[in-house]
């Protein structure tokens, strides 16, 4: 990502793209993406590093 640090999904478009899906979004979902969202952001940090 040549020195940018990724922070994150725009959670109103992530829930808007959900939405339009017709993907129910739980309490459940959301914690899920939240661990994937995390795991992706490390991920992509760290190969800055």
């Amino acid at each position: 990502m040549n020195g940018m640090t990724a922070t994150g999904l725009d959670y109103a478009g992530a829930r808007a793209g959900l939405d339009l899906a017709g993907i129910a979004v739980t309490p459940a979902l959301w914690a899920d993406l939240q661990s994937i969202e995390h795991g992706a952001i490390a991920a992509m940090n760290e190969a800055q590093q």
